[in-house]
């Protein structure tokens, strides 16, 4: 089981402003920050984390490594109390100086946001597929509604306002 690691509390909107820092130290990266709401924590055993070598430079000096969470720099934190989607977790992701090999590195260094630009993209049908499912079952759980509970002696959804 994989997670993505890109969220953080300061980006807002803008996915690519980062603060998670990603320093090449010899043969090896070091990353340095937090992630939020990322799906999967608890389960995934690999993520795709991004870091960012110049926070100023946005998405232009934005790196994707694969990380194992074995290390004891690689921790959780709070745990999301969620409306929904429970059968997965959510929580922050603590990064404190967590060591990566250079051969982890996905794509190129600095050219990060293409690998999750794709991943977003295709993440986005899914979501739309969740939205849509959730949609129908709200639906289909009011028309029951209406049809069954009564005032005045009949059924609400027989009252024009419904």
């Amino acid at each position: 089981m994989g997670a993505y690691a890109l969220s953080e509390a300061g980006s807002g909107s803008d996915a690519f402003s980062l603060s998670c820092r990603a320093t090449r130290d010899g043969d090896d990266w070091v990353l340095e920050g937090q992630k939020l709401w990322i799906t999967n924590r608890n389960e995934a055993s690999t993520f795709i984390v991004f870091g960012t070598g110049d926070p100023d430079a946005g998405y232009k000096d934005i790196t994707a490594f694969m990380v194992d969470c074995d290390s004891d720099r690689f921790s959780m934190g709070k745990k999301e109390d969620k409306l929904g989607i429970r059968a997965s977790s959510t929580t922050e992701v603590i990064l404190d100086s967590v060591r990566v090999p250079s051969g982890k590195v996905l794509e190129e260094v600095s050219k990060g946001y293409r690998v999750a630009i794709e991943t977003l993209n295709e993440g986005r049908i899914g979501i739309g597929a969740q939205m849509m499912g959730t949609a129908q079952g709200a639906l289909d759980h009011t028309l029951q509604y209406v049809r069954e509970r009564e005032q005045f002696g009949r059924p609400i959804g027989k009252f024009q306002g419904v």
